[in-house]
């Protein structure tokens, strides 16, 4: 398993006619060789007709990609700040990740930046 974000879920189902379900997720990071990238934004609620600015660092020299789920939404030159439209992401809860590819082609995620997007 490489360094960086991953997710372990957790679900159980009881065995009741009714099927209740009970799931958690448990997000860690590994950081066994230093390289783990980051994303942050200096204001994680927005409007959907604003713009988000976020900005990713990563060990890397070069482009980091920012994805929603596995959609890259933008790429940014490691520590330099990009604007996202909102209205992009679509209103609601959502989570952004950095992502970035070292020299040997493994991919490193960053722990999940949690948004909002506002209607007007």
């Amino acid at each position: 398993m490489n360094d960086g974000y991953h997710e372990l879920n957790i679900v159980a189902v009881s065995r009741s006619d009714t099927g209740t379900k009970k799931s958690k997720r448990l997000g860690f990071v590994l950081a066994r060789n230093g390289k783990t990238a980051t994303l942050k934004t200096g204001n994680p609620r927005v409007s959907i007709s604003d713009k988000l600015v976020v900005t990713p660092a990563s060990p890397n020299q070069g482009a980091v990609e920012i994805w929603q789920n596995s959609r890259i939404v933008a790429t940014a030159e490691n520590g330099k700040s990009v604007a996202i439209n909102s209205a992009l992401l679509g209103q609601g809860k959502s989570r952004l990740q950095a992502v970035f590819k070292d020299e040997s082609g493994v991919v490193w995620k960053s722990r999940p930046l949690d948004i909002n997007v506002d209607a007007n």
